[in-house]
């Protein structure tokens, strides 16, 4: 007679193969239907090809725990399965069928498909709410007045100091106070030891990048001694595990920092200035301070996480070039920058299908999750491969035009109708804090060997890459930091 535990667990299979097996068969006996023509009748799909498609032997998870929780990090796992299927590939996870797009084809449609076929809005309505406290249909029903808003007030305007002029007037002159500030702690020493190279810029351009977005009154009363910013990393930190379909509960550490952030995101409601980005797009809404508050920290969301990691990044593979030349000019921070995206690009961009796709002579259903992956595709050797190398873009002049579009080389941004909306600002935001950074430095010494493009967690997805460690350093700083201008140029003059 079998023990109590075995007749347990038989129980417990046949339970789990009944609950996901059967409604498993009833959706693929749905899916032979549409490839019949059943749904589809305008046009003969009886001798076109789905992609060819990975699955696990598990039900429901099927190919998730190989993909997420692999020896191999997903990363490898897409670029093994690219090698074996093409371009085109499919691969079952989670009751989900995500395919993955690598062919310039494939991304282009991604991209650049009218939003009733590929959909960025149903794509993201799992988290709206569990993460930003937004309900999905009204996510939808403002994202288009908040895209727009955006757009216009981050527009480049040259020769006027208007829109994105002003704000990067206003972003330069913050951030060489933040530097300052920071000096001053140092008591006149000439080699500042500092822990992580990635803490310290990213502390550095959150000062300057949230006074610019909600206004110095709001970062005085929230931002004291750079609080927001340690509760912003510890949200930002299990941001990616709070998009998946995980009780929050289980996440202590991030809802503890949401329901912080949200509080201050209530009291800045009342304290952001008019004139700002955020005082702006909160005139446009006519909501509860909770959905207000919802809102702004979308915003603060969307201003500040990859904006700190690209600042680290952009120091650390970039403090050999400008340690050999020097002053970092305009056209060298922007290749520094360009170079710096191409290899620190998301892991994912995901869509959903609404309608069939055809793709390299493979037909999508209408359902499936619709995946890039910008950091695969930036290190194809046509793109310039794994090696950072700043001349690589040299002989584009307008470097924007890379990432806009449909002749972009770099997706990092996004493209489409959805495509960031804040592109110009970020771009020329980092341009700035390396050229102000150097200007109070001299020298970076980095405190451990290696290439630090090894120290990229191949394992996140969502976002910009973080390092696997702390990145320690020395700076050697000028002896007159302390004296330089305040000002800037005119703007008309600089951008």
């Amino acid at each position: 007679m079998f023990p109590v535990f075995i007749w347990f667990v038989i129980v417990a299979i046949a339970i789990v193969t009944f609950t996901f097996g059967v409604p498993g068969t009833l959706l693929r006996r749905q899916r032979r239907k549409q490839l019949r023509g059943d749904t589809f009748p305008v046009r003969d799909v009886s001798a076109e090809r789905l992609p060819p498609c990975i699955r696990g032997w598990c039900p429901y998870v099927r190919a998730g725990f190989q993909f997420a929780f692999g020896a191999a990090p997903p990363q490898s796992f897409l670029e093994a399965a690219r090698k074996q299927h093409g371009d085109v590939f499919t691969v079952e996870m989670f009751g989900r069928r995500m395919t993955f797009l690598f062919s310039k084809n494939g991304i282009g449609q991604f991209f650049d498909s009218a939003p009733s076929k590929v959909s960025f809005i149903r794509a993201v309505e799992p988290f709206t709410d569990g993460i930003f406290g937004l309900a999905p249909t009204y996510f939808e029903k403002i994202l288009h007045m908040l895209l727009v808003q955006l757009r216009e007030e981050l527009h480049l305007d040259k020769g006027s100091d208007r829109g994105l002029v002003r704000h990067l007037t206003g972003f330069a002159e913050a951030l060489r106070m933040a530097m300052r500030q920071q000096m001053a702690s140092l008591d006149g020493q000439a080699v500042a030891h500092v822990d992580d190279l990635f803490d310290l810029c990213g502390r550095l351009i959150f000062t300057a990048s949230f006074q610019t977005v909600f206004g110095r009154e709001c970062a005085n009363a929230l931002n004291k001694d750079g609080r927001l910013y340690e509760t912003f990393v510890a949200f930002d930190r299990e941001f990616e595990l709070a998009a998946l379909p995980i009780p929050q509960f289980l996440l202590r550490s991030f809802s503890r920092a949401r329901r912080q952030l949200l509080r201050a995101m209530q009291r800045a409601v009342r304290l952001v200035e008019p004139a700002t980005p955020a005082g702006k797009l909160l005139a446009k809404l006519d909501s509860d301070e909770k959905v207000c508050a919802s809102v702004l920290l979308t915003l603060l969301w969307a201003s500040s996480a990859n904006t700190l990691l690209s600042a680290g990044w952009l120091i650390v593979l970039s403090a050999e070039w400008c340690n050999r030349a020097r002053p970092v000019t305009e056209s060298m921070a922007w290749e520094l920058v360009t170079e710096t995206l191409r290899l620190a690009s998301s892991g994912i961009a995901v869509r959903i299908g609404c309608e069939p796709l055809y793709v390299d002579d493979f037909r999508i259903p209408a359902g499936d999750y619709l995946c890039i992956s910008p950091w695969l595709a930036h290190q194809d050797e046509h793109r310039g491969g794994k090696r950072f190398d700043p001349c690589r873009y040299q002989h584009i002049e307008d470097k924007k035009a890379l990432f806009r579009g449909r002749t972009r080389q770099l997706y990092t941004f996004g493209g489409g109708m959805y495509r960031c909306p804040g592109q110009e600002y970020a771009l020329h935001e980092l341009v700035l804090f390396i050229q102000i950074f150097f200007e109070f430095v001299e020298r970076v010494e980095l405190g451990v060997a290696g290439d630090p493009l090894t120290s990229m967690d191949a394992y996140r997805l969502v976002g910009i890459k973080r390092p696997t460690r702390p990145f320690p350093g020395k700076l050697f700083l000028i002896s007159s930091c302390c004296d330089l201008r305040c000002g800037d140029p005119h703007p008309s003059e600089r951008w």
